[in-house]
């Protein structure tokens, strides 16, 4: 996975303008960001409910953690970053990951192994 396709998720959970257009148009608003083909149909099959309803959740987590800025939280960041708490960590990293092995059992000729459960 290129750091231009984790950057283009990350832009797409967090810009409702640009979110809003990849969901009209998801495989070339992908395509525009400067994804290759095979990044651009790995997100174009990325859940759309499960992407609006993430979104919403880090926009009310950035909007309660803003009313609690630096200084008047303890431990909060300093330099004006708000920090994710960890289930939204959590969140970010199953869905990239799960992206990732979605896009890697894409490629022509490459599978990953199966887990076994």
């Amino acid at each position: 996975m290129s750091p231009g396709f984790e950057a283009y998720l990350a832009r797409i959970y967090t810009d409702d303008a640009e979110r809003a257009l990849f969901v009209a148009d998801p495989r070339g608003r992908a395509i525009a960001a400067g994804l290759s083909p095979a990044e651009s149909d790995a997100l174009a099959a990325i859940d759309r409910d499960g992407l609006l309803l993430a979104a919403g959740s880090f926009q009310k987590k950035r909007a309660h953690a803003e009313t609690h800025r630096a200084g008047s939280v303890p431990g909060g960041a300093q330099d004006g970053r708000v920090p994710l708490r960890s289930s939204a960590r959590r969140t970010v990293r199953a869905s990239v990951s799960g992206l990732k092995g979605f896009w890697m059992n894409s490629l022509p000729g490459s599978r990953m192994p199966r887990s076994s459960k």
